[in-house]
Formats: C-alpha cells, structure tokens, sequence
C-alpha cells in the first residue's frame, strides 16, 4: 500500500493516532539524487499530513550518502518540523504476534509524543519504554543490526554460551 492510497486512511487516522512510518528507509535514501519511493511520497503528499500528527517511524539506519539520521530525512522530505518518535528495540515481529515478553524503547524530542506511543501499543507481553534520546535510539536501532547478524552467526554455526557472552560483551564495549 503506498502512502498515496492509504492518504484517506491516513486523513482520519491522523487526527486522533499516531502515523507509523515502517518502510525500511536506508537503503531507500542512497542517493541525496535519487531519493526513494517512500520519502518521496512523505514529501509529495506533506501537506495531507497534519502538522500536528505525530509520526512514529520503526524503521531502522542512517543515511550514508548524506550522513543523516532517518529523523534529519524525515524533517528534510517535510521540510517542516513535526511531532516525531522513533520506535526501536530487540524485537521480532513473530515473537510480538506470539506475545512473548518484549520490550522496546520510543523517543521523542517531546514526551508527550513518546508516551501518546507507549499507551497506544503497551500491553501485558509488550512493554514499552519512553525516552527524549532520539539519537541514542536511532543510533541504538542502527547499530545493533549487524551485532544481531554476528550473534545469529555465532549461534549457527553452533558455539556454545561463552563465545556468546564473549561476542556479546565486546559488542557492548564497541558501541560504548
């Protein structure tokens, strides 16, 4: 569903819930040039989305070309200031469906916005953690990915615990 079919959906969501930007947006903002389908869209059609709805984006990265955070590409495609978040953690949707205890961390400059998520998607399995560090989340989110790629490796090829907690502690050293 592209951004210009769900703007009905998106024009009475708007005005009451949070708009969840979940596209992985990285790999779509190679090129400062060539700016992809998703931001383009956000862009396109900025002025359907109310200033005040508060935009909660899950995807994870940075921009390499431009050296950005989402959130900086976010703002640029809006060319404006909005109510944001960013919604991360050590989740995976299936365990989520499975309702296995999980718990992730939303951000926002603004509290408020932060805890408008939290109560939005909080449950008895899904916890959710408030934050003002945009940064530390999305850089957080970002960084964490290939760690979790080694992580998922050490446990194919079937090492045991202490290269785990090895891998897992250098890896936390490393992101300090």
């Amino acid at each position: 569903l592209s951004l210009h079919d769900a703007l009905p959906i998106c024009r009475f969501l708007c005005r009451s819930r949070p708009v969840f930007l979940c596209e992985v947006l990285a790999h779509i903002l190679e090129d400062v040039r060539r700016i992809g389908p998703s931001v383009a869209e956000l862009a396109e059609h900025k002025e359907s989305i109310p200033k005040d709805a508060v935009l909660c984006n899950t995807a994870k990265g940075l921009v390499v070309a431009t050296k950005q955070l989402l959130s900086e590409a976010v703002a640029d495609a809006l060319e404006r200031q909005q109510p944001y978040c960013v919604l991360s953690g050590p989740s995976f949707a299936k365990e989520i469906v499975q309702e296995n205890p999980t718990a992730v961390a939303v951000a926002s400059r603004q509290i408020f916005h932060a805890v408008k998520v939290q109560r939005l998607l909080s449950s008895l399995s899904f916890r959710v953690f408030t934050s003002q560090d945009v940064i530390g989340v999305e850089l957080g989110g970002a960084l964490k990915n290939p760690l979790a790629i080694g992580a998922g490796l050490i446990e194919g090829v079937g090492y045991g615990t202490n290269t785990m907690a090895a891998y897992v502690t250098r890896s936390c050293h490393e992101l300090t």
